[in-house]
């Protein structure tokens, strides 16, 4: 919650008004300009950002690590120029290894799973830039001592 409070300080410095929990009646955002009905307002603009959350999976993993995340945009920036697993074959494992990749250049980012499952174009790129590694054999589980180096 810092987090946000910190975000929220920040964009009404910069002249953002923010409403909260506002219900939505209509959206259009097929037009150049889009546009947004609620109860109290009419809203326009060129961009709209649907920031409507995610829930985290969390890992049946048996570990003491502390170093496990489930926020690439917010922690990422700690492990900058190291090897990184991103445990996930979805649109956010995806997504998550495409921002870190265009915020850090050197930011190694690998991703992990046997089937991706997600939309084609993104997959794609990380496939073009070397971000992806499939293999059968591995899965999220109990630490063995027997890692194969990544």
């Amino acid at each position: 919650m810092e987090l946000i409070e910190k975000v929220k300080t920040q964009v009404e410095k910069l002249g953002a008004d923010i409403e909260e929990i506002v219900e939505i009646e209509t959206i259009r955002l097929t037009d150049r300009i889009k546009t947004i009905k609620t109860e109290d307002c009419f809203y326009e603009a060129k961009a709209v950002i649907l920031a409507t959350g995610r829930e985290p999976k969390k890992l049946s993993l048996e570990t003491d690590c502390k170093q496990i995340y489930y926020c690439a945009i917010c922690d990422g920036s700690i492990y900058k120029g190291r090897n990184v697993l991103v445990v996930g074959g979805g649109n956010s494992g995806v997504d998550d290894s495409l921002w870190d990749r265009s915020q850090r250049p050197r930011f190694s980012r690998m991703l992990l799973r046997w089937m991706m499952m997600g939309i084609f174009w993104p997959m794609k790129r990380c496939v073009q830039m070397q971000l992806v590694f499939l293999s059968p054999e591995m899965y999220a589980g109990k630490n063995t001592g027997r890692s194969r180096p990544l």
